[in-house]
């Protein structure tokens, strides 16, 4: 395999690399449109949902990582009492094999090719054999913005052909891939022989737990919203919704009624709402679930197989692949539909009655990705949020709801943190342990003065001092510390500061601050607008803080 290509890219600085993909991310912006009807016709999504969301995401991102490489750091250590000084950099590992899903094509590739080239790398892309179109126009997209060849190559294919081979390539030691969690397993195995570096977003059956006290007009469009958009074809769609006893009868009726309003139709039409499934067979597995769930004493309350009228679609668009969203009540959290990834538009609601019991049956799935809290108690928010394993919980809006991240604006579906530290699977860490030397004026000279380690050059100047008590150990702590992420479960929460009682605490944003009191706690600290809005003019790490 030529590598070059990937040797003459990561020489190009941050700056530089940057600049390419903000090229990029124009040339998509100004053919926006273009973009978003080809991806509608590929995938069979509204046209208006590509326009609103898949292409300004793509572009959105390309430009997040075109800037968030510039603000990478390097860390130091310096222990005095052993006279030594640790530093820890951050390389690009090589070539890294990007394999993309078919649900929202051009945006979770360019999630993928964005920080893989932003840190250095080249990739070799695999997008799915089923929505390929918008990548190939992609790869016109980069050639026009002057993208080095070599740094971005797309190869089309089937996964047990093309994607199986770029797995077992002994000189690709990095795979992502967002897909199915049998085909995650495959890859797995496939890889374990060369040890590679794997990034894998699988499948999840996602919940959404609405108490008494929700208010149900935020409530119900958003619950409504994440069940159905994209036909439910996303991985943090909400397809288990847990409703508080109380409030579970006027829950039940609001949600059927709203999604009955949902327009089932051409993608190409501006009232759709709903538009067609990927293919014929993913129609006929998704409906497959309904009948299963009848099979389970499940009660169908709208959409497929129940006693609504037939999808009224256009003479030539009847043969396609469209079904209704449907809603089932009325099944054990042991069945198959409460316990297995539909994605479709179908989703379950069934009551509750302790905040101990829906945290268990929540987490009662084999795996997990997304969770909602709908709630006007704070403190019931956050606890509950921090007692569902495998999910990253939401919580948005006057009564603290989660969004499932909102596919209609407002919120981003993804969180930008998230994304900072999703770049570091492409990078290669290096630690060096140096000892100082008296050294030439041209090498540099490390003078200890005042508890400092100051390090001089006639090229560069120390970016950080380091007190000799900071690390009075004899390795390497700030490696450690980032050691003992192999061992934590990370989890997301997004929250949007809402006006509330003294007890619960208020955030208030004033003179450009933003303040948080309590009773029980006062704000850690005040940041400005400016810390966030002008990197080039503030602490830098103070910006790694927060992002953080």
């Amino acid at each position: 395999m030529n590598i070059k290509p990937h040797l003459v890219w990561s020489s190009l600085s941050p700056e530089v690399r940057g600049q390419h993909l903000h090229k990029i991310a124009d040339i998509l912006e100004s053919r926006l449109d273009e973009f978003a009807e080809i991806e509608s016709r590929d995938q069979g999504k509204p046209v208006g949902l590509a326009k609103k969301v898949d292409i300004p995401r793509a572009v959105l991102t390309l430009r997040f990582f075109a800037t968030a490489i510039q603000h990478t750091l390097n860390d130091s250590t310096v222990q005095s009492k052993f006279g030594v000084f640790n530093y820890t950099t951050k390389n690009p590992i090589g070539v890294a094999g990007l394999i993309s899903p078919w649900n929202l094509p051009l945006y979770l590739l360019t999630l993928k090719i964005g920080p893989c080239i932003a840190v250095g790398n080249t990739c070799i892309c695999k997008p799915s054999e089923m929505t390929s179109v918008s990548a190939w126009m992609l790869c016109e997209v980069m050639k026009q913005a002057g993208l080095p060849p070599g740094v971005v190559n797309m190869v089309f294919g089937y996964g047990h052909k093309v994607g199986q081979s770029m797995v077992e390539h002994p000189e690709i030691p990095v795979i992502s891939f967002t897909g199915g969690t049998a085909t995650g397993k495959k890859i797995i195995s496939s890889s374990a022989a060369n040890f590679k570096k794997l990034s894998l977003e699988l499948g999840g059956k996602n919940a959404a737990i609405i108490f008494d006290d929700a208010d149900l007009e935020q409530c119900i469009p958003m619950a409504v919203r994440s069940s159905f958009t994209n036909q439910g074809e996303v991985c943090i769609a909400t397809s288990r919704i847990f409703v508080q006893e109380k409030l579970y009868p006027r829950f039940l009726e609001l949600f059927i009624e709203a999604t009955r309003k949902l327009k089932v139709g051409p993608p190409t039409e501006s009232t759709t709402d709903v538009g067609a499934l990927i293919s014929k067979e993913h129609l006929a597995k998704v409906k497959g679930y309904v009948d299963i769930a009848i099979e389970e004493g499940g009660r169908i309350e709208c959409g497929e197989r129940s006693q609504d009228e037939e999808l009224s679609l256009p003479e030539s668009h009847r043969n396609g692949y469209f079904m209704r969203p449907t809603v089932i009540t009325n099944l054990k959290d042991t069945s198959r539909c409460m316990q297995e990834e539909i994605f479709g538009p179908v989703t379950c609601v069934v009551p509750f009655q302790t905040e101990e019991e829906v945290i268990e049956r929540a987490n009662g799935v084999q795996f997990g990705l997304c969770a909602s809290v709908w709630t006007t108690d704070l403190g019931t928010a956050h606890r509950v949020a921090h007692k569902l394993e495998g999910f990253a919980p939401a919580t948005s809006r006057s009564n603290i709801a989660a969004k499932e991240y909102d596919f209609a604006g407002g919120a981003s579906c993804c969180n930008w943190s998230q994304l900072l530290r999703g770049k570091e699977s492409y990078f290669a860490g290096k630690a060096f342990l140096l000892q100082p030397v008296a050294a030439t004026s041209r090498q540099g000279k490390l003078l200890r003065r005042k508890g400092l380690l100051v390090a001089t050059s006639r090229s560069y100047f120390a970016a950080r001092k380091v007190t000799s008590q900071e690390r009075p150990s004899c390795c390497n702590q700030s490696q450690l510390l980032r050691g003992k992420r192999n061992y934590f479960a990370g989890k997301a929460l997004l929250l949007q500061p809402v006006a509330a009682t003294s007890r619960q605490g208020k955030l208030l944003c004033r003179k450009g601050l933003l303040v948080a009191t309590s009773r029980s706690y006062f704000a850690a600290r005040k940041v400005t607008l400016q810390d966030i809005c002008r990197p080039s003019c503030c602490n830098q790490s103070q910006i790694l803080c927060v992002k953080k």
